[in-house]
C-alpha cells in the first residue's frame, strides 16, 4: 500500500468512527469554526449526507465559514428546536461542556478527542513539513549533536521517537514514518505532564500561558499546588473563557504579562494575531511590538520564592534564552522540567545538551504529541523525583 493510500485509509477509518455516534438524520451545530471544523464539515458531506449542519459555534469568529453561519454560544438560545445536537470537537471539550450546562443546554455529543485530533493532524501534517526540512549541509553538521542527544534519553522508546522526529526533518518521505507511528500511539491528554511526579509539585513557573487552558489543568492536576506563576506578554489578547474566569478567581495563580529572556530587558514581539490557535513569538522586526521581559532568576530573587518545583516552557523559540536566564534557579531548586524543543532544528539538541551540561542526576524522557513536527516535549526529571517503577 502506498503512503497516500495508507494515510487516506487511516483518515477514512477515523471519520467513520467519529461519526458513528451521531444519530441518523440529525441537525447539528459544530462547536469550533477553525480549519479542523471545516475539514469535519467536508467529511460529513462526504460520508454522512443524512446529517444537516445548522451552524458553527466559536469563541472569536462570527463570520460565515464555507457558507455556514458562525455564532457565539450565547446566540444558541434562539435556535432552540432548530437543531438536534451540538457536536463538541475541541481540546477544550470539558470546559465547553460545563459552559453548555450552565446555559442549561444538554443536547450535545462529545467526539472522541484523541481520534478527532488525529483526524485533523492527518489532514494538515503534509502542509507543514517543508518549513522544517534540513538541507544536506545542515544534516551533516548537526548529526553528531543529534547522536549525543539520543544517548542522553532514558529508554529505547524515547530514542525511537527521537529518531523519527529527526528523520522527519530530513526528507518528506521520512515524515510518513512519524505520521504512521504517531497514529498508533498518539496521546494528547498529558502534554507537559507525562513522567511528572505530580505529588512533588507545589510551585510552578508556566512560560507560555496563552489562552490559560494548561494553567487551569495544572490547578486541578497538581494536587499539592500552592502557586502558579504564569508568563504571557499578551495575555489580555489571548485569554479565553472559561479559563480566564477560573484563573482570576483563583488565589493560586498570577499571570505576569512579560516575556522570559536571559535578563531583564525589552524585546520585539510578534503577537498581534488572535485566532483559533493563538500564536506569539519573539521577533526581530522593528514593526512589531516592544514588550518587557525578565529572567526566571531575577523574578525568583525579586519575589523571594524559596522553591520552584516545576517549569513548563512553550514560548515559540525563546526557550534557550529563558533557560539560560533561569540557570541558577534550575541548578539550585532542581525543578521538574517540561520544555518544548521543536521550534527549530537546533533546539532538538541544544536544549537537551544545555540542560545536561548544568544539571546532575536528571532523567531525560521524550514525547511527541502531534502528527506534525511541532509539540515535541523534553522532560527532565531529578532522579530523586523520577518513578523508575513505571519505566
Amino acid at each position: 500500500m502506498t503512503e497516500n493510500n495508507t494515510i487516506n485509509q487511516l483518515k477514512n477509518n477515523l471519520l467513520v468512527s467519529l461519526l458513528k455516534d451521531i444519530p441518523a438524520d440529525s441537525k447539528i451545530c459544530i462547536y469550533g469554526a477553525g480549519k479542523t471544523g471545516l475539514i469535519f464539515k467536508e467529511g460529513i458531506e462526504l460520508s454522512r449526507k443524512d446529517i444537516e449542519i445548522i451552524c458553527y459555534i466559536d469563541t472569536y469568529k462570527t463570520e460565515n465559514l464555507a457558507g455556514i453561519e458562525v455564532i457565539k454560544v450565547s446566540d444558541l438560545i434562539p435556535l432552540e428546536g432548530k437543531y438536534d445536537f451540538i457536536i463538541i470537537a475541541s481540546a477544550y471539550w470539558n470546559e465547553i461542556e460545563q459552559l453548555l450546562l450552565k446555559l442549561n443546554i444538554r443536547r450535545y455529543i462529545i467526539l472522541d478527542y484523541q481520534k478527532y485530533c488525529l483526524f485533523a493532524d492527518l489532514h494538515f501534517a503534509d502542509k507543514s513539513t517543508r518549513n522544517y526540512l534540513m538541507d544536506i549541509k545542515e544534516k551533516e553538521a548537526l548529526t553528531p549533536f543529534f547522536e549525543q542527544t539520543k544517548n542522553l534519553l532514558f529508554s529505547d522508546e524515547d530514542r525511537k521517537i527521537y529518531n523519527l522526529i529527526v528523520n522527519a526533518r530530513l526528507s518528506e518521505e521520512n515524515f510518513t514514518d512519524l505520521k504512521i507511528y504517531q497514529s498508533v500511539k498518539l496521546n494528547k491528554n498529558n502534554q507537559y505532564l507525562d513522567f511528572i511526579n505530580k505529588k512533588a509539585i507545589k510551585k510552578v513557573i508556566e512560560a507560555g500561558v496563552c489562552a490559560g487552558n494548561n494553567t487551569v489543568s495544572f490547578l486541578s492536576y497538581f494536587e499539592n499546588v500552592e502557586y502558579i506563576y504564569g508568563f504571557e506578554p499578551l495575555y489580555e489578547k489571548f485569554k479565553q473563557e472559561p479559563f480566564d474566569t477560573i484563573i482570576k478567581k483563583s488565589d493560586k495563580v498570577s499571570v505576569i504579562q512579560k516575556g522570559l529572556w536571559t535578563n531583564k530587558t525589552q524585546i520585539m514581539f510578534n503577537g498581534w494575531k488572535v485566532t483559533e490557535n493563538p500564536d506569539s513569538k519573539i521577533s526581530k522586526s522593528s514593526t512589531d511590538l516592544k514588550i518587557d521581559a525578565t529572567s526566571i532568576d531575577e523574578f525568583v530573587k525579586e519575589n523571594n520564592i524559596d522553591k520552584i518545583d516545576f517549569v513548563k516552557m512553550d514560548i515559540e523559540g525563546a526557550e534557550m534564552e529563558a533557560l539560560k536566564g533561569g540557570k541558577q534557579t534550575i541548578i539550585n531548586h532542581r525543578p521538574q522540567l517540561a520544555i518544548s524543543i521543536y521550534h527549530t532544528n537546533k533546539h532538538l539538541y541544544e536544549i537537551p545538551l544545555y540542560l545536561d551540561s548544568i544539571l546532575n542526576n536528571y532523567t531525560y524522557r521524550l514525547e511527541h504529541y502531534t502528527l506534525r513536527q511541532w509539540d515535541t516535549v523534553l522532560y527532565a526529571i531529578p532522579n530523586e523525583n523520577y518513578n523508575y517503577s513505571k519505566g
